[in-house]
């Protein structure tokens, strides 16, 4: 009986040590489990052994590697000489630094050069050294200028090769950049001509049937040379040409030079007016600078006569004595009045005078008729007129010439004859100055040591081209080109102005940009911009390491198994059996099996084991 009821004690214990927690005990990168079993002995019987189940083992993941960014690299260029001309050569030198990130391992440089440009050495290709982090490498090469430089902006382009470490592998990364190139660009020769001026000497009025010598002078005022210089004389009705031939050779008339042709003439004995005029048509070659040019010139020598009295009367004719247009010369796109008086230089009066006025290619009526009426004009009348032109916007920059032509009649002997009149002025035009150029937009922040650019936009708005526009820089600043030919902007042209400087010392910096150009009238004009600059102190780009927070590590959690419980459990147990002992001394043995008995019901499973262990 009493081997049943320790064996009953033994089973709770066991059912008890079953229920309780684990003990675990957790850490970082690690996990342990610890597994209490209960062996159960009976007398006679085999050993029962109980094991609890582990929990599953979780495995803590490393975290992943960060990748390291791409280093940041700035390429810079520097020259010498600071302008470069054509088929001259310049030494550049460019300069890598890695400002911040990894080492650039194995760079190779490629330099391709703007079509003004060319680079000596065969190879525009460089391999460099290794370039650690805030440090940097140079590479040294020539170029040379090509026979034409096109534009003042030259450049070469960069492009960096390099390895770098990003703390899993080795990538390859690429950098580019663009450094400009200083250069001169020949102003283009002006194109050049010949100018002749033909002159005479005076003459008395010409008697009918007299021989006399007419010397005329062709001098050349232009800045090129006429070579192969023809003379051809045409006399008019009442002169005869007494020369062996109508041609004349001059030779070369150089710049300044003069040639003198002299002409045998002699007057009919039947001088029928008053005035009689000499034609001369001169042919010459000369150089403009880009091949040999064909010039022609014709001019009329008008001489004065006395008409014999055996003739008819003389002709009277119409010329302009004077005229005004109101100014030193004209504007092109505007309107000015034309003032002319009409002088009839003969005899005899006209009649029905019809005068129209042709602008021809440059000018116009601003309102109004061009022909204008006058029923008579007397023999030596004058006549004044005045009528509106304007100058049209697309008239050229020089003198201009209008026609005014006049029809008439006159009486003589009864008989009405007409009679005409061809009359050229000559009034000079200028294009207006509409070359603009704006001011520079200034950054907002400008640092000591910093290229900066700033550039002007510009625009050519009148009909002229600018002619020899030159920028100029002055200040306390390190440019590559202080100054910069940039050569003639025709009309409608647009673009912009840039200056490329490096402020040394930060505070204020004052600054002058000037614009010189010569307009379409030769006309020298100087734009000036004053700037101040606030330049700040050298920007920092070093960064200071910083270290990574250390990983939160999990304090170890205990899992403690509650031995008061066992205690409490085991306590129990002993009280239970002292008050069976104590029931079984006080009642009859059948009761105490029967109470017994009930007390199995507790754990029915065990039944079948504790009644083996009896029979035994």
């Amino acid at each position: 009986m009493y081997i049943k009821r320790i064996a009953a004690l033994c089973c709770l214990l066991v059912f008890l040590s079953s229920a309780l927690p684990v003990f675990a005990l957790e850490g970082e990168g690690s996990s342990s489990t610890s597994v209490i079993s209960e062996e159960v002995i009976l007398p006679g019987s085999s050993t029962v052994t109980e094991e609890t189940t582990p929990p599953p083992v979780t495995e803590t993941v490393p975290p992943a590697v960060q990748e390291a960014p791409q280093p940041l690299v700035v390429i810079r260029g520097s020259q010498s000489p600071s302008s470069i001309s054509a088929g001259q050569e310049a030494q550049v030198t460019i300069t890598v630094e890695n400002v911040n990130g990894k080492e650039l391992i194995s760079p190779i440089l490629t330099v391709t050069p703007s079509d003004s440009l060319m680079i000596l050495g065969g190879s525009s290709s460089f391999s460099m050294e290794n370039v650690p982090q805030g440090q940097s490498k140079s590479v040294t090469l020539k170029v040379k200028g090509t026979g034409t430089i096109s534009s003042p902006a030259q450049s070469l382009g960069v492009e960096l090769r390099f390895n770098y470490d990003n703390n899993v592998t080795q990538v390859q990364a690429t950098v580019s950049d663009r450094i400009p190139i200083s250069a001169q660009v020949k102003a283009p020769q002006k194109a050049t001509q010949p100018a002749p001026q033909i002159t005479r000497t005076p003459l008395q009025a010409i008697q009918p049937g007299q021989e006399f010598s007419l010397v005329i002078t062709v001098k050349n005022v232009g800045d090129a040379a006429m070579d192969n210089t023809l003379a051809t004389i045409s006399a008019p009705d009442g002169l005869i040409l007494q020369n062996d031939n109508s041609t004349f050779s001059l030779g070369s008339i150089g710049p300044g030079k003069s040639a003198i042709l002299t002409l045998n003439l002699k007057a009919k004995s039947d001088l029928a007016t008053t005035m009689e005029s000499v034609g001369l048509d001169l042919k010459y070659s000369y150089s403009s600078g880009e091949g040999t040019v064909q010039g022609s010139t014709s001019e009329k020598i008008n001489l004065t006569a006395t008409p014999s009295t055996s003739a008819p009367g003389s002709v009277p004719n119409i010329i302009v004595d004077t005229y005004n247009y109101g100014k030193d010369a004209v504007a092109a796109g505007s309107d000015f009045p034309l003032s002319f008086t009409l002088l009839n230089t003969g005899n005899l009066p006209v009649e029905n005078l019809v005068v129209t006025v042709d602008g021809g290619d440059s000018f116009t009526i601003d309102g109004g008729s061009n022909t204008l009426y006058h029923r008579r004009l007397s023999a030596s009348g004058k006549q004044t007129e005045t009528i509106r032109l304007q100058a049209l916007s697309t008239a050229k920059t020089g003198a201009q010439s209008l026609a005014i032509s006049c029809r008439y009649e006159y009486s003589e002997g009864g008989k009405r004859s007409p009679a005409t009149a061809d009359i050229r002025l000559s009034i000079p035009v200028i294009q207006p100055d509409r070359f603009q150029v704006s001011p520079p937009v200034i950054p907002d922040t400008i640092y000591a040591g910093e290229e900066l650019t700033l550039s002007l936009n510009y625009v050519n708005k009148g009909k002229g081209e600018a002619s020899n526009v030159e920028a100029i820089l002055e200040g306390n600043v390190d440019s590559p080109a202080k100054t910069q030919y940039l050569g003639n902007f025709e009309s409608g042209k647009s673009g912009s102005i840039g200056f490329v400087m490096t402020p040394n010392t930060p505070g204020q910096l004052p600054l002058t940009l000037k614009i010189n150009y010569e307009d379409g009238n030769q006309e020298v004009h100087t734009l000036t911009f004053p700037l101040k600059l606030e330049v700040q102190e050298a920007l920092d780009l070093s960064f200071d390491d910083m270290d990574l927070p250390d990983q939160e590590k999990k304090p170890p959690v205990l899992l403690l198994i509650p031995a008061g419980l066992i205690l409490a459990g085991a306590g129990a147990g002993l009280f239970f059996l002292h008050r069976k002992k104590s029931l079984a001394a006080a009642a009859p043995q059948e009761e105490a099996d029967d109470s017994w008995d009930e007390w199995d019901e507790f754990d029915a499973p065990q039944q079948d084991l504790y009644e083996r262990g009896d029979e035994e």
